[in-house]
């Protein structure tokens, strides 16, 4: 007991420690300690194994990693997709597949874009625990008219998007998917 009473007499009286601390305060913007990563209509119409699909697409980013099965579930950055916040046009989804989990809710003809963000808890998605998920639909078409149809084993699909006048200020987008698998 005598030697632990030694070692704290050797000790300096916080009155006689001093430290000084200087620095400045920065804000660091979100976007440089996020992965943010954008696909495009074209990306996901050219996304090689994907077959169709918009989740498929995404299971090929960095950090995001696809379940072995045939379903389109995906992990970001170990974290389960029901971890991030996700929406169309703004609007919440809860569920982001059907079908058993072999197919997106996303038709990805009428996408104009898909955001992943994936980052623990990032501001521009309060209630994302692994980050966000957000799709972009198209307003109109890309030309005057725009349309598509596809017909495979796992469903058919198929939109139109049309202006309604010459100036391109009113315009009609319709679209509609089925899948073909039982459940």
């Amino acid at each position: 007991a005598a030697d632990a009473h030694e070692a704290t007499d050797a000790l300096p009286s916080p009155a006689a420690l001093r430290i000084t601390i200087e620095g400045s305060r920065t804000r660091s913007p979100l976007t440089g300690l996020s992965s943010t990563t954008v696909l495009t209509r074209r990306d996901l119409e050219v996304s090689s194994g994907a077959f169709d699909d918009t989740l498929r697409a995404l299971q090929a980013l960095p950090g995001v990693s696809g379940d072995t099965a045939s379903r389109v579930t995906f992990y970001v950055r170990s974290a389960p997709a029901h971890e991030l916040q996700i929406e169309i046009d703004g609007i919440p989804l809860r569920r982001i597949t059907h079908s058993g989990e072999i197919a997106s809710v996303f038709q990805r003809d009428l996408l104009h874009s898909v955001t992943l963000e994936a980052a623990g808890m990032p501001v521009s998605f309060p209630q994302g625990l692994a980050g966000g998920l957000v799709a972009n639909y198209i307003d109109g078409p890309q030309d005057r008219f725009d349309g598509s149809v596809d017909l495979s084993m796992l469903a058919t699909s198929g939109h139109v998007a049309v202006d309604l006048d010459k100036a391109g200020k009113h315009s009609l987008v319709a679209g509609a998917r089925q899948s073909l698998l039982p459940l």
